[in-house]
C-alpha cells in the first residue's frame, strides 16, 4: 500500500493546492484532513499483517502464491484475502483536479 499512498497523496495534493490557488498553508490543512482517514487505515492494515511476517510466514505466502493459479477456486480465495486492502483503498475518494 506505500505505492498507492504515495500516488494518491501526491494526487490529492496537487488538486488541494490548485483549489488554494498555491496557498500552501491552506493546501496542507486540507490535505491532512482528506488522507488521513486513508493513512490510518493502511497503517491499521500493516499492523495486522506485522505479526504474520515471520520467515515461515513468508515462506508460506511465497509457496501458497506459486500453487494458486493451479487452484479451481482461486477465485474465492483472491476475494478473501484481498477484502481488508479493498477497505483501505477505499477510505479515500479522488476528486477531479
Amino acid at each position: 500500500m506505500g505505492t498507492s499512498q504515495a500516488l494518491v497523496g501526491a494526487y490529492v495534493l496537487a488538486g488541494e493546492l490548485k483549489a488554494a490557488a498555491g496557498d500552501h498553508r491552506t493546501a496542507f490543512a486540507r490535505y491532512e484532513r482528506e488522507l488521513r482517514p486513508y493513512v490510518e487505515g493502511c497503517q491499521k492494515l500493516a499492523m495486522t499483517n506485522q505479526p504474520k511476517q515471520t520467515r515461515f510466514a513468508q515462506w508460506s505466502m511465497v509457496q501458497g502464491m506459486r500453487l494458486l493459479p493451479h487452484l479451481p477456486f482461486k477465485r474465492r480465495l483472491l476475494a478473501a484475502g484481498t477484502r481488508p486492502m479493498t477497505e483501505a483503498a477505499n477510505a479515500v475518494t479522488l476528486r477531479a483536479c
